[in-house]
């Protein structure tokens, strides 16, 4: 099924909206501009919009569309948590993009390992 999803997507001479904001969105995440979007748990690949009025700016100059109109078309990509104000979670990612994913170091599972032992 990903293999499928991938190839349908690298197919597109013209990538539709949503995965246009899927990209952004994760390029943002990526170089770690904080004070928009940030990480809440990658784990479960979970990000926060800080500040929505920037990140429509900031869309809004990077890909000329409406990032309202592209946020609703996205929910193939990512949905909103229940029970959290602007958390999101990505449900699917295709690997060639696995990249803009924070990894754990090692530090950080024996810390998470040790608190949960407890």
């Amino acid at each position: 099924m990903d293999r499928l999803l991938i190839l349908y997507s690298e197919q597109r001479t013209y990538p539709t909206a949503a995965e246009v904001c899927r990209n952004v969105l994760l390029d943002m995440l990526k170089n770690g501009k904080e004070n928009v979007v940030r990480w809440r748990n990658p784990d479960l690949l979970e990000f926060e919009i800080i500040n929505e009025p920037e990140l429509r700016i900031m869309f809004y100059v990077r890909t000329g569309k409406n990032f309202r109109n592209v946020i609703n078309e996205g929910s193939k990509f990512f949905r909103k948590v229940f029970g959290h104000e602007n958390v999101y979670r990505f449900h699917f990612l295709p690997r060639y993009l696995l990249p803009f994913i924070p990894k754990k170091t090692f530090s950080q599972i024996v810390r998470f390992s040790t608190e949960t032992a407890v």
